[in-house]
């Protein structure tokens, strides 16, 4: 592992840079709380005073954190800037006596909101100067908590070498390539250019991430036919990001066989059968690391910079819904909606770094964390949307101090994977388009004594993850009770538990019940089922009890085709022809035709088809001829069936020769190469590149 090294030139900058900004946030700080606190009118004598005692500050401020690294004082190198912080607010205070009577000075009530204001200008002037970069804190924190003569041998003389894999939900290689070309990713590209490769694969049906991660932990999705189905034993709909469902779905796997096996899960789904598990869905009910997420939400200076950054990217939420508005797209401005933004695309996605950071520190073996921000971005504004892109920015500046930390901070070497798991598809939703939703457009095509009921839409992946660190939130301020110094973390906890709660509420069941047809929409795919009459059915009894209901579903333009039971077959019904899944017999035009590659796609609904609680009928928004789909839910960008870059997943990856485009068939054959690298590398010194 190398030692980073600084010209002169460079030590020139970062001191010039370090300076110039410590006298503007000191200047603007100290001269806001005396402002405040009343402080003396602005003469000359007293202009030249609050110069000098500016000057002091920045001298402090610049000489503190390298004299407290030099001092090797015992704490945390990733956190050492908390303890700055709160150095600084003393010393705040301590200028503020200098310039106005000791009574009149700081109190101590007002030390508080100047240590918060000191953070916030920390992060605004931060990013005006340009300071989050290769030459920033971050770098002298790494160099000195480093042991140059660290060796990266086990205890038991093996070389071993760890995993850190970092999905980006909802990101689709196509869109991967364009936030490279716009420049969005620099430090990916960093990393492209300097030996790792980027391969594309089809994520397979349904497209999705409760799939993907069953696949690419277990090697094993059967059975898991949408992100929400209706299961037929329990006469129940599932849905994939409830937690008690997450965790009925993870009790079907071996977990001593998972991916994660002695490693941690962060913000995931399931847990891969990882040993530490943090904002993982799967895991609520279990005894959690939470001292991370603790260490995390009580740091000054972490948790100030990312509530500066959480209030920016409201700004950002409501600035953009008012342009929509004045383009005259109608978007609705809910507070409950606008607030979910920043919460996952800034404070889940700072506090996962965090923690990935830590656990690199620790040595877990394997590492795997899920970003949201992108994803739930491009539901709301759709895929292409500078809106949702811009997202990016954020998880590439923290790509960079992964690996900083990789390189300096973890006990051996670590291979770094960036993946996803799914893309998005854009267009206008199905209601948008044709006035009504899917379950509604049924009901009126069937005899009206029937009732037909809508699987609830829990909306979107952030709100069950903002549920997991409520959770988590709780959990850790139950760990303090009793804890009498404690009491005040225990209380800000479950304050801030409470107050994110507002953005986790569940929508309501559905009126009296299970209905006689059940409509769950996933994205553009639909599972209908029709329990009154026994599942699974065929088109003939479905056609008895509901008369022309198929063909009014196949000879919709809004439709792709319909997969319904013939007997023992399975047959793809489109608006000009039909296609068996089970001999490939084609009558007409071959309705999966718009969606390329015929044969994958035939093999891929036939699976799907055949899991014992797929729909009677499935359905697929049809593709329009500018790319797009017609979700059946209220997201404009979407995915879970076919059409468009849905379907295309990406794993960026160091030079693996198992690991080429040509062999990557789906996520359960990620698995099985991932395992096969992970195996080698824990025992063979020869991995050791």
């Amino acid at each position: 592992m190398r030692r980073v090294t600084f010209p002169l030139l460079e030590w020139c900058r970062l001191a010039i840079s370090l300076a110039w900004f410590s006298a503007i946030e000191a200047s603007l700080v100290l001269g806001l709380m005396l402002s405040l606190f009343g402080g003396p009118s602005w003469t000359p004598r007293f202009a030249a005073q609050f110069g000098l005692v500016v000057a002091l500050l920045v001298g402090l401020n610049f000489g503190l954190l390298p004299v407290m690294l030099w001092l090797r004082l015992p704490i945390n190198p990733l956190t050492v800037n908390g303890a700055a912080l709160l150095i600084n607010g003393a010393v705040l205070r301590w200028a503020a006596g200098l310039l106005v009577e000791p009574e009149r000075a700081l109190s101590l009530p007002a030390f508080v909101p100047a240590t918060l204001l000191l953070a916030i200008a920390n992060t605004v002037l931060n990013g005006l100067i340009a300071l989050d970069d290769e030459y920033t804190f971050f770098q002298f924190v790494i160099q000195s908590a480093r042991d140059p003569n660290r060796s990266p041998l086990q205890a038991d003389g093996a070389v071993r070498r760890g995993m850190v894999l970092l999905q980006v939900d909802g990101l689709s290689h196509s869109h991967l390539k364009q936030a490279l070309e716009l420049g969005l990713m620099p430090n990916l590209r960093e990393m492209l250019g300097e030996g790792f490769h980027v391969t594309g694969f089809d994520c397979g049906l349904p497209s999705q991430t409760s799939a993907f991660q069953a696949a690419i932990f277990y090697g094993n999705n059967d059975n898991i036919p949408a992100f929400r189905w209706y299961e037929r034993e329990r006469a129940r709909v599932f849905v994939s990001n409830r937690p008690e469902d997450a965790r009925l779905l993870q009790a079907r796997y071996h977990q001593a066989h998972g991916l994660l096996r002695g490693g941690s899960s962060i913000n995931n789904l399931l847990s891969g059968g990882a040993a530490r598990a943090v904002l993982t869905l799967s895991e609520l009910h279990a005894p959690r690391a939470l001292e991370d997420l603790t260490a995390f939400w009580l740091n000054p200076i972490l948790f100030g910079r990312t509530l500066a950054l959480c209030a920016l990217d409201l700004l950002r939420e409501i600035g953009w819904t008012l342009r929509q508005r004045l383009r005259g797209v109608h978007q609705p401005l809910l507070l409950p909606h606008a607030l979910l933004r920043p919460v996952v695309n800034v404070l889940l996605r700072d506090m996962t770094f965090f923690i990935v950071m830590r656990e690199i520190q620790r040595g877990s073996p394997i590492i795997y964390a899920t970003f949201i921000g992108y994803d739930v971005a491009a539901h709301r504004a759709g895929p292409d949307c500078p809106h949702a892109l811009n997202t990016l920015r954020g998880f590439d500046r923290h790509l960079r101090h992964i690996r900083q930390a990789i390189r300096h901070l973890a006990p051996f070497e670590y291979d770094l994977f960036v993946l996803s798991d799914h893309g998005q598809t854009g267009g206008p939703t199905f209601r948008q388009r044709y006035g009504l939703t899917l379950h509604e457009w049924i009901a009126r095509h069937i005899r009206r004594s029937a009732r037909v009921s809508q699987a609830p839409a829990v909306d979107e992946s952030g709100r069950s993850l903002v549920a997991a660190l409520v959770s988590d939130l709780r959990a850790a301020s139950d760990a303090l009770h009793g804890q009498k110094r404690r009491r005040l973390r225990r209380t800000t906890m479950r304050a801030a538990a409470h107050a994110l709660e507002g953005l986790t509420s569940a929508p309501p069941p559905p009126p009296n019940g299970i209905g006689d047809v059940v409509v769950c929409a996933s994205g553009c795919l639909a599972h209908v089922y029709f329990p009154s009459i026994g599942s699974p059915a065929t088109w003939q009894t479905i056609e008895a009890h509901y008369p022309g209901l198929l063909d009014a579903l196949t000879q919709h333009e809004g439709i792709g085709f319909v997969i319904a039971r013939d007997g023992e077959d399975l047959i793809v019904l489109g608006r000009h022809g039909a296609r068996s899944l089970i001999n490939d017999r084609v009558i007409g035009k071959d309705p999966l035709e718009p969606f390329g590659a015929v044969a994958l796609r035939a093999a891929q609904l036939r699976r799907l088809a055949e899991f014992l609680d797929s729909g009677d009928l499935i359905i697929n928004s049809a593709p329009y001829p500018d790319g797009s789909v017609a979700a059946f839910e209220e997201l404009l960008g979407s995915h879970g069936g076919l059409g468009g870059p849905q379907t295309e997943a990406f794993i960026v990856h160091p030079a693996l020769p198992t690991l080429e485009e040509a062999t990557v068939r789906d996520p359960a054959h990620l698995f099985a190469v991932l395992e096969d690298w992970r195996r080698r590398c824990a025992i063979h010194a020869s991995c050791d590149t």
